[in-house]
């Protein structure tokens, strides 16, 4: 025998209504990857859809998306290997999944004539995966409201009409 109990129409409607808005609220972030680099450089990559984060011991820097080149391998090729991630800026390239258990990143520096090669850590007890860039696009700063009392620059003088140029 079953008892069953009755739930009031306002809580079902508030609880059909709240539930989008907090399931929407709550998207999931890249997860952090960490690189270890030669002479103990370390830095955290997240990658998105459209954009990299990297932060490490000389700052942020968030990179673009490139597109795969042709002499990348496909994904889900023979090798069961997938394409490098791309990302760059105006001053660093980067290459994520390198390697044969894509441990490796590669990072093409403007000013540094050689590449630097940095292996994935990690965390204790988990297996090294190859990464992935998560299904969604980077976070984007909001933008800046407009300051009422800024001043406003236009071409319209004023004066008397008389151009002092002239004299």
């Amino acid at each position: 025998m079953q008892v069953w109990r009755r739930i009031p129409l306002s809580l079902v409607a508030m609880m059909s209504l709240t539930g989008p808005l907090l399931t929407s609220c709550a998207l999931p972030d890249a997860p952090p990857l960490d690189y270890q680099c030669p002479h103990d450089l370390r830095f955290t990559a997240r990658l998105y859809r459209d954009m990299a984060m990297l932060d490490g011991m000389s700052g942020h820097a968030v990179l673009a998306r490139q597109a795969p080149q042709a002499s990348d391998a496909p994904a889900g090729d023979a090798g069961g290997k997938s394409a490098p991630l791309r990302y760059a800026d105006d001053s660093v390239r980067a290459q994520f999944g390198l390697g044969e258990q894509g441990r490796l990143a590669r990072l093409d520096y403007t000013d540094i004539p050689e590449p630097v090669y940095c292996a994935r850590i990690a965390p204790p007890g988990a297996p090294v995966t190859p990464p992935y860039a998560i299904n969604r696009d980077g976070p984007r700063p909001p933008p800046l409201s407009p300051n009422p009392d800024a001043p406003v620059i236009t071409n319209i003088r004023t004066g008397d009409g008389a151009d002092t140029r002239l004299n």
